[in-house]
């Protein structure tokens, strides 16, 4: 179901944000296009001129992947709505999206299906700035196109292991990120799939406007840190690291700011570690 939030300022009466909520598989067992098509298509009538709407998509388990592809290829489709005057004018329900969270099983299987069933492009959701990824990153890196840019703003990566180089393609691919959180960066064969992502081709990125970074890793964070500039003059950082992650850390926490609101949580940094990075 969608719901509404009524915004009110004196005097104008701006398009109200909604939010289409969208449960695959759950106590319901809604694992058929069928079940979950009319409740989108009427929300999707209602987005002509909204450009804050929110997507959330949660599948709990079970074969959703039909459902995920026919979901955006709806989404993308141009429909024709009437507006007060009577005239029919076409949009993108897609591209009424501010935010968009989809939570997937941390382990979807028969992922090369998924890639039989093509790739869901989301270069239509032109108007997002916050994207929320939750389970099993593979099959976020073999489907989805057209949605990592410098449109974003909030990026979290959760619920998954990804490469390191995998991690340096995401933050690469939003330089104007404010708020990016990557839960977590592991070795090769710990990942769910290892490097899946087209290579950054650029050494470093900058960042401007970076003012909150979180890191889960279990392996060294300089690969990582060393191609990011941190040019906000005060961030917060947050680090939680594994045995590995902390064999370089003092090279690299060199990288942030002097003024980098830095909190590191770990049970495998030695005492000369910490009084280094305190003093």
């Amino acid at each position: 179901m969608y719901s509404t939030k009524a915004i009110r300022l004196k005097g104008l009466t701006p398009p109200l944000p909604r939010v289409l909520k969208v449960h695959i598989g759950g106590l319901l067992e809604q694992f058929r296009w069928e079940l979950v098509k009319p409740m989108v298509v009427i929300f999707s009538q209602k987005t002509h001129g909204e450009h804050s709407n929110t997507l959330l998509v949660d599948w709990v388990r079970g074969e959703g992947r039909c459902v995920l592809h026919a979901l955006f290829r709806h989404l993308s489709e141009t429909i024709l709505t009437r507006c007060s005057s009577g005239t029919l004018v076409p949009h993108k329900p897609l591209s009424s999206f501010k935010r968009i969270s989809i939570s997937v099983p941390l382990v979807v299987r028969n992922l090369r299906r998924s890639v039989e069933d093509g790739v869901i492009d989301l270069r239509d959701a032109d108007r997002i700035l916050e994207f929320n990824w939750d389970g099993d990153f593979c099959l976020f890196a073999l489907t989805f196109r057209g949605l990592l840019s410098d449109r974003l703003t909030v990026l979290k990566i959760s619920g998954c292991f990804i490469s390191t180089d995998d991690t340096v393609a995401l933050l690469h691919a939003c330089p104007n990120v404010k708020t990016a959180d990557i839960k977590k960066v592991c070795e090769g064969s710990e990942c769910d799939l290892p490097d899946t992502l087209t290579p950054s081709a650029e050494f470093f990125q900058r960042y401007y406007d970076l003012s909150s970074f979180t890191l889960v890793s279990t392996v060294p964070l300089s690969p990582i840190i060393m191609r990011m500039a941190f040019l906000h003059r005060c961030p917060t950082v947050k680090l939680l690291l594994g045995p590995e992650a902390t064999e370089d850390i003092l090279a690299a926490i060199r990288g942030f700011p002097k003024f980098t609101k830095l909190t590191i949580r770990s049970c495998y940094l030695q005492p000369d570690v910490v009084a280094a990075i305190q003093g």
